[in-house]
Order: structure tokens, then sequence, then C-alpha cells
């Protein structure tokens, strides 16, 4: 949604002027996805007090970046920059962070988790394409066009999650806690 919305609503509030390229903006809202989605297993490792086992990360990461970085300015120019701070990240901490969680705090392989990771992202990307082709081919202007944008992306992104979780265990004890919460209140 927001790779989708950020250009329409940027235009509408300060004009055209301030609008950036697609792809840096897809690069920006990616970076922001990949730090986020690895929030929940950095809290674990952190909780579980794994410092010394991820304690290269950093390194590691800052070395991919530059590397990355120095080769994607030259190429892409400021997406370039972008993406490698995408490519870091993944390469570093949305591997190690789940690895010493599942490793040394779960016990477990993290095979599972990595697979579920890459489905995400393959969902994320599919939905965000649906809503980009439904947008473009269907071009409203002014806030109208930011409200119709917004409403087709939500909307692309929870039926093509539904159609993949919605007959899951998790999916079922999730909209049975809702369900208890909303008649609760």
């Amino acid at each position: 949604s927001m790779s989708c919305l950020l250009t329409p609503f940027v235009y509408l509030w300060l004009g055209r002027e301030f609008l950036l390229d697609d792809i840096v903006v897809v690069t920006l809202v990616l970076g922001f996805y990949v730090l986020m989605i690895n929030s929940i297993p950095s809290s674990y490792r952190t909780a579980m007090g794994l410092f010394k086992e991820a304690r290269f990360a950093p390194l590691y990461a800052a070395i991919i970046n530059i590397a990355f970085g120095i080769i994607g300015a030259i190429y892409l120019e400021l997406p370039g920059v972008f993406i490698a701070t995408v490519i870091a990240r993944l390469f570093t901490y949305c591997i190690i962070d789940p690895y010493f969680v599942y490793r040394k705090g779960f016990d477990k392989s993290p095979k599972s988790y990595y697979g579920r990771f890459i489905v995400w992202m393959v969902l994320l990307f599919a939905s965000y394409f649906i809503s980009h082709l439904i947008i473009d081919w269907v071009r409203i202007s002014g806030l109208l066009g930011l409200i119709f944008d917004a409403v087709i992306s939500i909307l692309s992104f929870n039926v093509i999650f539904l159609a993949v979780y919605g007959k899951t265990t998790e999916m079922k004890l999730a909209v049975n806690r809702i369900r208890k919460n909303i008649l609760h209140k």
C-alpha cells in the first residue's frame, strides 16, 4: 500500500516537484519492509540474550552495504544505494537473527521460518504488482484517486493473503480472537 500511495499522496500534498521516481519509492518501501519484518526475530534474539552469537552481523551488513552501495550507485544511482541496504539486511540480519532464535532459543531448525519468509516476500510482490496494474489501468486523479488507490491496494493485499492463509489454523485462531474481542466490547 505504501508503494502505491506515497507518490499520489506527495503529489497532492506538495506537488510534482517533490516526487521521486517509482523505483526509488519502491526500494525505500522495500527497505522499510525488510527492517520491520525482521524486528520480531531481532527482538526475540535480544530478549533471549543472544548477543555474542550475532556480534558480527553489523560488520557483515556494513561490508555488504558499502560494497553493493558503491556498485549500485555507479550503475543505478540513488535506487542502487537503497537496494544495497535491502540486500545487506536480507543477507545478514534476516538470516542471522532467525537462525539463532530458532537454533539456540527454540532448539529447532529455522527452515520453516525461512520458507514462510520467502512466501511472504512473494505475496508482497504479487500484491504490489496486482495493485499497481489495477491503479495504472484505472487512473483517477486528485483526492478521489488517492482514496481509490488505497482501497485497491488494501483489497488486493487482503484478498491475496486470505486466499493463501484463510484456511490455516493461525487464521482461524486470529478470527476467533477478533470475534471474541468485538463481541466482548
